[in-house]
């Protein structure tokens, strides 16, 4: 029987791998005795495997329980957590599984060292360990040992019955003694490098066979995948571990740091309730003595001065008014940054923010030649909802900026419809100037507080920065966002886009617009003349542009000689070379022209003079300008209808608006008493003066003591106006007199505080003296001019033909010229009647629009009745404006009314001497 080559290999292993040193004084007798033991050894060793080969079953045995070795082994090398316990369950797994008799694992002390140290051993106690195992030091003793030789070699090293030199003798006793027959060694890498090694003892010298070899080995390369990936696990789960303990450190700094964060937001919330109480208060003290310079300046400004004295009356009051806004934007911006500022949520007329806005512009640029321009969509919807006063503080911050920077070209405000849907609508805003434009690098800190572009602006311009701030945190709170775009020396836009609610109301009906008008426009500035040709083609007109006046007469020259005369002609003022006026002088010269209906567009500000300038030109209307497609249409429809529709100089306030009113006044300021005094004695009403609320409940429980309005001051000595109200209303029962507030509070929970004490009203100190007559006189604004006024026409003469007081031929007509009981009606009437105008002021005062429009009603059918006309009309006037909303020309048509009944008392006292004439 022949023996496998590699069997022969492995069996003289242990000869190949061990070098044999032999001293020189070694005798050739031991030499011979040693080779003798090495042949019987290899032919017993021969014999055993050969009468293993002869035994089938016994090496099929092996074989499985080789196999079941490698299969648990791989199991323990799953389920391994440390090197530690997957070497300790392969010691034993190779013992109990294996049937080895003893097992042993070994790793190197250091990297690139091949000296072992023992990490595990299983088998038959330590002192076979002791003695099997390789010893930790003392190489040069034992010479080069299996399991650093299997280190070094990086290949298994096999052992049997322990023939070795003489140097390896210890061993194999110890061997020997344990009953060991076969010993093999088995390399095991870590991170690609041999770092130990597992040694298997058997009591079977024909343990190690090929076979059993190559599972072993297959073994020995599980093992060093199983450390690789045990190490990447254990690193990974250290990763995971310091992982965790960063984040919970991370999140126990979070965690301190967000209380840190919510203590100091309490601190910045009580800091800021602390400032805006000290605002509120500072406020209060600043508007006060504030209020006795506003009116003291405005009494003083309408009093019989000289040219210098009304000077300094002037600057006096425009700095008194300058004072008021400033304190008015530092209390707003203390309120937006508080988060205290209330947007209201009201129906209002954008077109009369817009009307505001014209006349606010068109002052700044009065002494500038800038050109003011207004970019209206014609077909905005009017009547929306919101907060029309904020919109309106946003416009006139950016067009008051916008004349600061710019001392020649234009400003154009331009607003128009982005989006329409059912119920609202979104406008675009936009305020563009050709100033002196931001540097790029400047333009994200405009919107700061307290910030201009840089201090040599701020030293030339002035001003506190606090405009954009305050109009970006608004716009803001809108929903909008204020965007810039700018170029430096050639200006900027600013704008934003805001949604508004439509307002459910019933809008009046619109007049009829005048159709298929020919229309040429005359203007110097392109972007004016671009403005009115497009406003004038979206109504639905041919519009004509030309930009001279010499450029306007040739082309009515050509249209007269074409025969296609123009219906209008809007025609700019001042132009270079010939103006309008003198364009309208050449073309009355001039044969060949024909001229159209003529409406002259001056600024507002050159009314009067242009008004002069062309009281012989035969105009059919002067329309102001900065225009807007309302005041066009309105200015083309009266003209259209033969009404001239000049815009004269508002006559002389008379302010009577206060006319047979008595009020009370509870102010404990001196100076504010003298002012509120004076005021309210020249607007016609009768005034009591107390200086705290006790004064002011005494003098209503004084009998034969009446009054109509109640102006009460909040802070006083003595008593407040809060509870001299509530014990007007709750111990008096006076729920039916009316309580007006007079303080220089001005926050919103102030004016919530108010209404629910009872009061009607909130008026702030400082009071523009207009306002607060308005105010008085029924909560509404006076209106610019009379609806009666008259107009001059081109000859000079009136085109309005006044009413007769009573006209008293169709009086006697009516009834039966019976002059005695004619004269005795009109007695009866006066006596029943004469304070019908009072009591309609009194209740449109109260807001009781009901009661006013069914006296005036009323009247209007007494005056049709006794044939008084005038009364008649401006009575149904009054109850239309009434009727219609048109709130801002009842006051003045009451005004007029009352002089037309006290005209009538006249006639009636002339009527009765026989004076009137019949």
């Amino acid at each position: 029987m022949q023996i496998d080559n590699k069997s022969s290999e492995l069996l003289d292993c242990s000869e190949r791998n061990i070098p044999h040193r032999f001293s020189s004084q070694e005798s050739r007798s031991s030499l011979l005795r040693r080779r003798i033991r090495r042949a019987l050894s290899t032919f017993e060793d021969t014999l055993g495997q050969v009468l293993h080969m002869l035994n089938p079953g016994r090496r099929q045995a092996r074989l499985t329980r080789h196999l079941r070795l490698l299969c648990d082994c791989n199991f323990a090398m799953v389920r391994a957590t440390t090197e530690t316990r997957l070497f300790d369950d392969l010691c034993r797994l190779a013992v109990e599984s294996g049937c080895y008799r003893m097992a042993w694992v070994g790793v190197a002390k250091s990297a690139g060292v091949n000296t072992v140290a023992s990490v595990s051993q299983f088998g038959c106690g330590d002192d076979c360990t002791e003695c099997v195992a390789p010893p930790s030091s003392g190489a040069q003793d034992t010479g080069c040992r299996m399991a650093e030789a299997a280190m070094e070699t990086g290949s298994a090293q096999i052992n049997r019955k322990h023939l070795s030199p003489s140097i390896m003798a210890p061993l194999c006793r110890a061997a020997v003694k344990q009953a060991c027959q076969a010993s093999a060694a088995f390399p095991f890498t870590i991170e690609n490098q041999v770092r130990g090694v597992l040694i298997l003892h058997s009591a079977e010298p024909e343990s190690f066979g090929v076979e059993e070899m190559r599972l072993l080995e297959e073994l020995a390369s599980n093992l060093s995948c199983a450390l690789n990936s045990l190490r990447v696990r254990n690193e990974l789960e250290g990763n995971r571990r310091r992982l965790e303990q960063r984040v919970d450190e991370r999140t126990r700094r979070i965690a301190a740091l967000n209380g840190l964060l919510v203590a100091k937001a309490l601190d910045a919330e009580a800091a800021n309730d602390a400032k805006s109480a000290f605002l509120a208060t500072m406020s209060h003290e600043i508007r006060t003595p504030l209020n006795a310079v506003v009116g003291l300046s405005g009494l003083l400004a309408d009093s019989s001065l000289d040219r210098r004295q009304r000077e300094y009356a002037d600057k006096l009051q425009l700095s008194a008014q300058a004072l008021r806004l400033l304190v008015d934007d530092i209390l707003d911006f203390s309120k937006i940054e508080a988060g205290a500022l209330q947007l209201e949520h009201a129906p209002f007329s954008l077109n009369a923010v817009v009307r505001t806005t014209t006349a606010i512009l068109a002052a700044g640029v009065r002494d500038k030649p800038v050109e003011a321009l207004f970019d209206l969509a014609h077909d905005m919807p009017d009547a929306l909802t919101g907060d029309a006063v904020r919109l309106q503080q946003i416009l006139l911050n950016l067009i008051s900026n916008a004349v600061k920077f710019t001392e020649t070209g234009e400003i154009v405000v331009s607003v128009h419809c982005v989006a329409r849907e059912a119920g609202s609508v979104t406008l675009h805003f936009s305020v563009r100037d050709t100033g002196v434009g931001i540097p790029p690098e400047q333009l994200d800190q405009i919107f700061d507080a307290f910030t201009q572009a840089d201090s040599s602006t701020t030293r030339r311009h002035g001003g506190t920065g606090l405009g954009l701030a305050i109009s970006a945190r608004l716009a803001a709170l809108m929903g909008g966002q204020i965007r810039v775009e700018s170029t430096p020396g050639r200006g900027s836009e600013f704008h934003f886009v805001l949604k508004f609610t439509l307002a459910d109301c019933d809008a009046p009906a619109a007049e009829k617009l005048p159709q298929g008008l020919s229309v040429l426009i005359i203007d110097d500035h392109p972007l004016a003349r671009d403005i009115l040709q497009r406003t004038c083609t979206a109504f639905g007109w041919q519009a004509t542009a030309l930009d001279s006046g010499l450029a306007g007469l040739d082309e009515l020259r050509r249209s007269a000689a074409e025969n296609r005369d123009y219906d209008l002609m809007l025609l700019d003022w001042h132009m270079p070379g010939m103006d309008g006026v003198e364009m309208l002088k050449q073309a009355y010269a001039a044969s060949d022209v024909g001229l159209p209906q003529v409406i002259l567009m001056p600024s507002v500000w050159e009314l009067a003079q242009a008004a002069a300038a062309s009281d012989e030109l035969y105009l059919d209307g002067i329309l102001a300008k900065p225009m807007t497609p309302e005041t066009l249409i309105e200015a083309v429809r009266r003209t259209h209808a033969g009404e001239f529709t000049g815009i004269l100089l508002p006559e002389e306030k008379t302010d009577r608006r206060l006319a047979g009113m008595r009020l009370l006044v509870a102010e404990d300021n001196a100076i504010n008493q003298q002012v509120v005094e004076q005021v309210l004695i020249r607007a016609g009403a009768e005034v009591k003066i107390v200086a705290n609320g006790l004064a002011a409940v005494d003098a209503l429980r004084a009998s034969g003591t009446e009054f109509d309005v109640i102006l009460m001051d909040i802070q006083m000595p003595v008593m407040d106006g809060y509870t001299a109200t509530r014990i007007i209303r709750e111990e008096m029962g006076r729920y039916d007199l009316p309580i007006v507030a007079l303080t220089a509070r001005a926050l919103q929970e102030d004016r919530e505080k108010t209404r629910a004490v009872g009061m009607v009203g909130h008026l702030v100190k400082p009071i523009d003296i207009d306002v607060f007559l308005d105010i008085m006189a029924g909560g509404r604004e006076a209106p610019e001019q009379p609806c009666s006024r008259r107009h001059e026409a081109a000859d000079g003469t009136s085109t309005t033909i006044d009413r007769p007081i009573v006209d008293v031929v169709s009086a006697l007509k009516a009834f039966g010229r019976d002059k005695k009981k004619y004269g005795d009606l009109l007695r009866d009437f006066l006596a029943a009647h004469q304070d019908d105008v009072n009591n309609a002021r009194r209740r449109f005062s109260t807001n009781d629009l009901k009661g006013a429009g069914e006296v005036l009603h009323g009247l209007c059918g007494l005056g049709h009745l006794l044939q008084a006309p005038q009364l008649a009309n401006l009575a149904g006037a009054t109850e239309a404006a009434i009727r219609q909303g048109r709130t801002e020309a009842v006051l003045p048509l009451l005004d007029e009314l009352q002089l037309a009944m006290n005209a009538l008392g006249e006639f009636i006292e002339q009527f009765d001497a026989g004076e009137s004439e019949v």
